[in-house]
C-alpha cells in the first residue's frame, strides 16, 4: 500500500503520508485518481486500477510486477 500512496502522491494526488494504512486521504486521492484516468471510481485498488497503472505508470514509483501482485492481495 506504500508504494500506491508514493505513487499517487508523485502524481499530484493527496494520499497523505506513505504509512501503508488505506485510510481515507488514501481512498479520496485514489477516487480522483480513478476519475481522471476515466476508471471506475469506487476507491478500490482492484484488478482494473492495477492495469492501468501496470500498463501506463508502472515505471514511475513501481519497481516490479512482484510489489503489484501484493498490493493486489491485500485488497
Amino acid at each position: 500500500m506504500k508504494q500506491l500512496q508514493k505513487y499517487l502522491n508523485k502524481k499530484g494526488y493527496n494520499a497523505g503520508y506513505p504509512d501503508g494504512i488505506f485510510g481515507n486521504k488514501t481512498k479520496s486521492a485514489l477516487k480522483d485518481f480513478q476519475k481522471d484516468n476515466s476508471l471506475t471510481v469506487d476507491g478500490k485498488f482492484g484488478k482494473q486500477t492495477v492495469r492501468y497503472i501496470d500498463k501506463h505508470c508502472y515505471d514511475d514509483v513501481i519497481e516490479n510486477k512482484n510489489e503489484i501482485e501484493k498490493e493486489k492481495q491485500k485488497t
